[in-house]
């Protein structure tokens, strides 16, 4: 083959680079930019799934992200520690009420035992004074062992104030009730004799005694030993002449048979 030949295949090489353009390929025109975009997008994504399947994926932290997650932590442990502190507050609470309450309930308890006892010591008290109020009110007889001789009215042309009741010299005579002694002395034809006011104002008298055992102003109780009986005065015999004069010292004596009667008491 000749040159000649030869050269009228091929450009000229200044015509050629003139010549050229440079032109893109379709898939990168103006018209097919976006699917080619989404195309690369789907590719990538498909990609990056198909490596997380096949491979563990590793992350990359920053300490940015580090202080971030710090940070969120640190407020995890600051909300459970408040949770457990209002936990912690509220059982306190709870057992604070719970307390006061078994102390109120104590104390009431304790107020209502003393309540009871002060009641029952007051209950006690008032049947104790009761119980003395009515053995300083009983009655009982003058003597213990006597013979009846004689009785209240008129004698001789006078009144005999009283009844005789007749006993061996120095028997015991005794109060009828309580009281306080008027008069302990010796007058005439009564000879020995007390006088004795009880507490209802009643006064009795007590005559021909032998010896006396109690003084002016003193209390005596019912039963209390005042003398004993004798033969002084006006006396025909040991014996004692007992009176009554409910209206009091200066009062109009009574029949004793009837008044003794009058407090469940008899000859």
């Amino acid at each position: 083959m000749s040159s000649s030949s030869y050269s009228g295949r091929h450009r000229t090489p200044g015509r050629h680079r003139a010549s050229r353009k440079r032109t893109l390929p379709r898939a990168l025109t103006p018209q097919f930019a976006l699917p080619t975009a989404a195309a690369a997008t789907l590719v990538l994504t498909t990609t990056g799934a198909s490596m997380a399947g096949s491979a563990p994926l590793e992350l990359k932290t920053t300490p940015v992200d580090l202080a971030l997650a710090q940070s969120q932590v640190t407020e995890i442990r600051d909300d459970t520690a408040a949770l457990a502190e209002r936990r912690s507050a509220t059982t306190d609470q709870a057992a604070l009420l719970q307390g006061r309450e078994q102390e109120a309930e104590r104390v009431a308890r304790e107020k209502e035992r003393e309540a009871l006892a002060k009641k029952k010591a007051e209950e006690a008290k008032k049947k104790a004074e009761e119980e003395a109020r009515k053995a300083a009110q009983k009655w009982v007889m003058p003597m213990g062992k006597y013979n009846y001789t004689s009785g209240f009215g008129s004698r001789w042309g006078r009144l005999h104030a009283g009844i005789d009741l007749a006993a061996p010299v120095g028997t015991p005579l005794y109060s009828v009730s309580s009281g306080t002694v008027l008069k302990a002395s010796h007058t005439g034809a009564c000879g020995n004799n007390v006088w004795v006011e009880h507490w209802d104002g009643t006064v009795t008298r007590y005559c021909h005694m032998d010896y006396f055992s109690v003084s002016v102003g003193q209390r005596v109780a019912p039963g209390e030993k005042l003398g004993g009986s004798g033969n002084t005065g006006r006396s025909y015999g040991p014996h004692l002449h007992f009176e009554v004069r409910p209206g009091g010292e200066n009062g109009e004596p009574v029949d004793p048979i009837g008044w003794l009667r009058s407090k469940g008491l008899s000859l």
